[in-house]
């Protein structure tokens, strides 16, 4: 793809999911989670060159909140919702796993290469039951 191509794909997006609702259910498949990319065109091109293909899912993390309230806000949201794991980016200063390692914090924008020394994504087979962060597959980009 073109990088207009990809804008204009990455475009096209932005309009459909405006309306969707914010916690999306994937069943099953290879499940891509990419961080917030902050508008890095260079990071979203590696990342659809590589993983845009027809058995994959790119999801695009988002601001995806900042676990400020503690392990016992965390341990009821994850509760509440059914799910064992939370991806999620931002915050360049917690670590990268928390809560048992039941929270992973992605970084895929070079804008954090002042914090951190390696963009990444994490890969999940959703065929497979995902307990901690160490069932998902975490590549350098």
């Amino acid at each position: 793809m073109t990088r207009e191509e990809i804008k204009d794909l990455l475009n096209e997006a932005e309009k459909r999911f405006a309306s969707e609702a914010k916690l999306i259910q994937l069943e099953s498949g290879k499940v891509i989670f990419v961080g917030d990319t902050h508008g890095d065109l260079e990071a979203t091109e590696k990342i659809i060159h590589r993983y845009l293909k027809s058995k994959n899912k790119l999801v695009f993390l988002p601001y995806t909140g900042r676990p400020q309230f503690g392990r016992g806000w965390f341990e009821e949201i994850m509760s509440r919702l059914g799910k064992n794991v939370l991806i999620r980016s931002h915050q360049p200063d917690a670590p990268p796993t928390m809560y048992g390692r039941r929270c992973l914090t992605i970084f895929t924008s070079s804008a954090y290469r002042h914090y951190i020394s390696e963009r990444t994504i994490a890969l999940v087979d959703l065929r497979k039951v995902v307990k901690s962060v160490d069932d998902i597959e975490i590549e350098i980009v």
